[in-house]
């Protein structure tokens, strides 16, 4: 078996696959982003936030570094109910924000693959979306999300440097999902109207400061023009990816993973200091990876149950 199908084997264990460019291609994925921000495709404050500390070049601290392992791990959604003034409600956490497991898995893989064939890897700070269509691990959806087969937009992408050397220098033009062809259904359910077309390729590009996502992530007030009706998870956003035929299948049959009492809700949407929950609070938080997020949940789930009610 050679060192490319025991890795392989080892990531499937755990649902995950793998794409690999050579690491050569790092110093191209940093320029074509370049590019689509001097084409306009992200504003600066975005550019600035999430792109511009991207690597450039090869490691430093690797010089042996052969290439560029992506890995794509499946996420489900996470369905959360609330007790307030006597009612139900219900917020989700997006595939995307329950990682922190899975990477301790992934890394165990890498080692029982690659590390126990001598080689060395370290995490890699690229843009993952992009060297994952690149490789042919997914591809473009309308909502600019990556697809993976069997996961849909339903998972997470985390990228690593590897003295592997790839076995051919591949590199994919960005192609835009067969499905999304004739659909237009992330669109339509976009209420803020984020998704915004291309001139040309069939692509869309999210404008970041109409993404719903983007402001209930950070901290501070939401614009008057994002309604509390709109909000439809209590991290991220959900609209595009469940109005999307695609991942529509991953929505079945959800079940609530994890419910809040009235007191524990009304502890959480008066911003009590994480510190000062109870355990059992802080032990549902953490479990969900909500904890990183505390500075914000407050807020978001304040907006979910003023705009059901």
């Amino acid at each position: 078996m050679t060192v490319y199908e025991k890795l392989a084997n080892e990531l499937s264990t755990i649902g995950c696959r793998y794409g690999i460019l050579d690491v050569k291609r790092v110093t191209e994925l940093k320029e074509e982003l370049w590019n689509r921000f001097i084409e306009g495709q992200f504003d600066e404050s975005f550019f600035d936030r999430n792109l511009k500390r991207l690597d450039g070049d090869p490691p430093k601290n690797m010089p042996e570094a052969r290439s560029i392992i992506i890995i794509a791990a499946p996420l489900p959604f996470i369905q959360l109910s609330f007790s307030y003034r006597g009612k139900i409600y219900f917020a989700g956490i997006p595939p995307y924000y329950t990682f922190s497991n899975n990477l301790t898995r992934i890394r165990k893989a890498l080692g029982r693959s690659l590390g126990a064939d001598g080689h060395r890897i370290i995490d890699a700070r690229i843009p993952y979306k992009l060297a994952a269509v690149r490789c042919g691990l997914a591809v473009y959806g309308q909502n600019n999300l990556t697809y993976v087969d069997g996961m849909g937009s339903f998972h997470r992408l985390v990228a690593f440097y590897s003295t592997l050397t790839a076995p051919e220098d591949l590199w994919i033009p960005s192609q835009l999902m067969d499905a999304c062809a004739d659909c237009g259904f992330c669109r339509g359910n976009c209420p803020t109207g984020c998704l915004v077309p291309m001139s040309e390729g069939g692509r869309f590009i999210a404008r970041s400061e109409k993404c719903i996502t983007l402001y209930n992530e950070e901290p501070g007030t939401f614009p008057e023009w994002l309604g509390l009706h709109l909000h439809n998870a209590i991290i991220g956003c959900m609209r595009c990816q469940s109005s999307c035929p695609v991942d529509r299948p991953l929505l079945r049959d959800i079940k609530v993973s994890e419910v809040f009492n009235e007191q524990e809700t009304m502890a959480i949407i008066e911003a009590t200091p994480f510190d000062d929950l109870s355990p059992e609070l802080k032990e549902k938080l953490t479990k969900y990876n909500l904890d990183t997020y505390y500075n914000v949940i407050p807020r978001n789930l304040r907006a979910i149950l003023e705009g059901q009610t």
